[in-house]
């Protein structure tokens, strides 16, 4: 991951960590969105995943699962910020749709349909790839800010 990102600063004139400057109407947004992902994981598993997590594997499982958690919202924000700029390559401008929410969404969400067997559960995942994309846009496309609200959606 680390490598794709300096790969990113110094070829394209891309760099996914940027910081994004947004007023406070965007981030009570972008919280909005993040509460939002938090209380339907939270209906989804019946109580806060972090809970969750913590009473069914213990402390050690526990604290390994969330390192992978990191990675793996790493990994995510990494295709919300090239798919946002793959959407707006094609147009030729900056934009408002969540190119990148969509790229996730048609990766991420539909590997789980097939992954998990359930329709549910990848329609899910596709409700939060397009949550994770609109935060990326209302945090001003802030590299740090957003993965920070996205691991907070995806881990609580």
């Amino acid at each position: 991951m680390l490598w794709l990102v300096r790969a990113s600063q110094k070829h394209p004139g891309f760099d996914p960590l940027a910081r994004g400057n947004k007023g406070k109407v965007q981030w009570i947004w972008a919280w909005v969105l993040t509460i939002g992902c938090v209380l339907l994981n939270a209906m989804d598993w019946g109580t806060l995943r972090i809970l969750g997590e913590w009473q069914r594997k213990g402390p050690w499982l526990f604290w390994f699962q969330y390192l992978y958690y990191l990675a793996e919202v790493g990994l995510v924000f990494l295709i919300v910020a090239f798919g946002q700029k793959w959407g707006e390559g094609l147009l030729g401008k900056k934009t408002v749709f969540p190119f990148g929410g969509l790229v996730l969404c048609c990766t991420w969400g539909m590997i789980h349909i097939f992954s998990q067997g359930s329709p549910y559960t990848g329609a899910g995942v596709m409700a939060f790839s397009l949550c994770y994309g609109g935060i990326y846009l209302l945090l001003g496309r802030g590299g740090l800010k957003s993965y920070g609200m996205m691991a907070l959606a995806f881990l609580l």
